[in-house]
């Protein structure tokens, strides 16, 4: 389940407690490896929305569906370093 507090979302499907802001800072700085130019805020507002606008939506599973975007995210972001 998520959490909803100031801003802050916690994904329980990514570990128990999972800080948002953290999983954001890791994307950020992996997307950092090969594009040092990212705008990282940019990042950080587009995941914060998606966050936000999928608050209390979850999977079949029981995870919250915001998972699987950020999951498909940081695939993608490590795919390209590789290719780097």
């Amino acid at each position: 389940m998520s959490d909803y507090t100031s801003g802050n979302i916690n994904f329980t499907g990514l570990g128990s407690g999972t800080d948002f802001q953290s999983l954001i800072d890791g994307l950020i700085k992996l997307i950092a490896t090969y594009n040092p130019n990212s705008n990282s805020d940019l990042i950080r507002a587009a995941f914060e929305y998606g966050g936000l606008m999928h608050f209390g939506q979850y999977r079949h599973s029981g995870d919250p569906y915001f998972t699987h975007p950020f999951e498909v995210a940081q695939i993608l972001a490590d795919m390209q370093r590789r290719l780097r």
